[in-house]
């Protein structure tokens, strides 16, 4: 970024000089930041491309899956997640690629207004990892969104006995507190 700005002054200006930048790492980073900004078309178009140049890296599809979820369109991140399945068996998959997949699943079933096989998911996932902190944390918003407070507050609850630092968890758990009144 340095040298970038040594030469051209800002990115927009290199941009505009010389077209898209056409690198995985670079496009992975855009997309990031246009997903910030809310433009998941946009994104999209970035992880896409990466995904292209560097069919490997299987970050690009899980931001890709994930960028599909916060767009509301579950049936591209079940695409997604069928490509990421083709790419890695799952016997050689780690705990934590599983667990993602599972979270991602499930979110999109609750998109798709299927929320006994969203939470039927997280809840095996919970079962047989009761410490993963990131299917705790879907649960609990899946309880938020779903308007089951009670339920949302258990789960933030346990979030924070495991780690009680989680001011995530702490400031939902605030949230919840004040719509069960």
């Amino acid at each position: 970024l340095r040298d970038i700005a040594a030469q051209f002054g800002a990115w927009n200006s290199l941009v505009m000089l010389n077209g898209p930048v056409d690198a995985p790492t670079a496009l992975y980073v855009e997309a990031l930041a246009y997903g910030r900004l809310g433009l998941s078309r946009q994104a999209a178009i970035r992880l896409i491309r990466a995904r292209e140049l560097e069919p490997e890296n299987l970050k690009h599809y899980f931001a890709l899956a994930e960028n599909y979820l916060r767009a509301s369109d579950p049936d591209k991140v079940f695409a997604t997640v069928a490509e990421i399945r083709k790419r890695v068996p799952e016997e050689t998959m780690d705990l934590l690629m599983r667990l993602e997949i599972t979270r991602l699943e499930a979110m999109a079933y609750h998109a798709k207004k299927d929320f006994p096989k969203a939470e039927a998911m997280l809840l095996t996932a919970k079962r047989d990892h009761p410490d993963a902190g990131g299917i705790l944390r879907a649960l609990s918003n899946l309880y938020i969104v779903s308007d089951q407070m009670a339920k949302a507050r258990a789960s933030l609850e346990r979030q924070l006995t495991l780690n009680p630092d989680d001011t995530h968890a702490l400031q939902n758990l605030g949230a919840v507190e004040l719509r069960l009144k």
